[in-house]
């Protein structure tokens, strides 16, 4: 199903979501972008599975630490932290890994949850667009600097997993820059590059990332990277704050749109249900709790060549080669 349409949505909208309960403990944890909306609940529900250490990743720690509190009165859990990361900031990604690698700590579920859609600020300090910056570049450094934390996890009997919050929005992505000699300099240049399909890309660009880290690793020479399981999810349409700056978007998210609660279950789903880990090949697209086909831009020999090209592209931005990743 390279396609979706409107009845696809619609119908996926309403679709019936569970998860079944597992135990966490001696699990670690990192939900960035946690502290509301799909985010936090995705925490809360973790925290009741009682992991060894469960770390909100927030850019406003404040807002963070209170979300901390309310999670440990709801579930009782205690070994959850606020950790500062703003994602607009490269920087501020590399400092949170170099403290989560300081600490020795293991690291068996990597969700990155946390996105924009409409941005106050159209660039980053760092030089590119922020919806670019934030929901693909930053979020691919992460997961890269992360990976050796990930790795310490694999001699574990535990599938340590590399999750990414995408949307069925990647369907409807427009990517004429893809003719272009460098697609993400094309982009950041660009100031007509509108809001929604901005985020429609970015969002793309998980899948693709996704896609392309699941087959680096399955090839990889350390054995222990073939175990990863790599899952990009579609949590469906929000009641949540983003894309607040789109009328069109709210209406459509009154009338469609799930709770914060309902949206997490997939997430929560992909990090913990033992069944994802033996649906080889990893680098799947989950929507409703199952594996779908994502988009036709993403498929075949030209997705491939689309997914590599981006990984290329996108290495040279955050400044990080392959042979430092080991891939």
């Amino acid at each position: 199903m390279g396609k979706y349409s409107t009845f696809n949505f619609v119908k996926g909208q309403w679709e019936s979501l569970s998860f079944e309960p597992q135990d966490l403990s001696e699990k670690v944890i990192i939900v960035t972008g946690s502290n509301v909306g799909i985010g936090y609940d995705t925490a809360k529900a973790l925290a009741r599975m009682n992991p060894t250490k469960l770390i909100l990743a927030c850019r406003n720690v404040g807002k963070a630490k209170k979300a901390v509190d309310e999670i440990k009165t709801v579930t009782g859990f205690q070994d959850i932290e606020p950790w500062d990361l703003d994602l607009a900031s490269f920087a501020s990604v590399r400092a949170f890994a170099k403290r989560f690698d300081e600490s020795g700590l293991q690291l068996h579920v990597l969700l990155n949850n946390a996105a924009v859609a409409s941005p106050p600020d159209f660039r980053t300090d760092d030089g590119f667009e922020t919806t670019l910056q934030v929901n693909h570049l930053s979020t691919m450094l992460l997961t890269l600097l992360l990976l050796p934390a990930i790795r310490r996890t694999t001699a574990s009997t535990w599938a340590p997993r590399i999750i990414l919050l995408t949307s069925e929005v990647h369907y409807w992505a427009d990517l004429p820059e893809r003719t272009a000699p460098n697609i993400l300099t094309t982009l950041n240049n660009s100031t007509a590059w509108g809001t929604a399909n901005r985020y429609r890309v970015t969002k793309l660009f998980n899948v693709l990332f996704v896609q392309e880290l699941a087959r680096r690793l399955a090839r990889s020479p350390l054995l222990g990277d073939r175990s990863i399981v790599v899952s990009s999810v579609n949590p469906g349409l929000t009641n949540t704050n983003i894309g607040v700056g789109s009328l069109s978007f709210i209406v459509k998210k009154l009338l469609f749109g799930r709770s914060a609660e309902r949206s997490a279950i997939t997430s929560v789903y992909v990090a913990t249900a033992p069944e994802v880990a033996k649906l080889t090949p990893y680098g799947r697209y989950y929507s409703n709790c199952m594996a779908e086909e994502a988009a036709d831009l993403t498929l075949g020999v030209e997705g491939e060549e689309l997914a590599g090209r981006l990984w290329r592209e996108s290495l040279e931005v955050i400044e990080v080669t392959d042979a430092e990743v080991k891939l």
